[in-house]
């Protein structure tokens, strides 16, 4: 391929239904990574729910450096 590079992918939910207790234990051991800090997204722009074409809109014209996010309206 194009300068060496390999892809590669999973059949995700066969994996979960053959290896239930090991998938549990993964997700386990990457959320305390994110809790601690070794690990974490980058977050290129975070807007209120209602701006949600705004926020696709950065998606599709393939702008975002990392993670989009919708923000809930806080309850009041």
């Amino acid at each position: 391929m194009l300068k060496g590079c390999d892809i590669r992918g999973v059949f995700w939910g066969d994996f979960l239904t053959r290896e239930p207790q090991v998938h549990l234990d993964n997700m386990a051991a990457l959320l305390d990574y994110a809790a601690s800090g070794a690990i974490s997204a980058h977050v290129h722009a975070a807007y209120p729910l209602e701006s949600y074409l705004e926020a696709f809109g950065t998606i599709a014209r393939r702008e975002a450096l990392g993670k989009v996010l919708l923000k809930m309206p806080s309850a009041q």
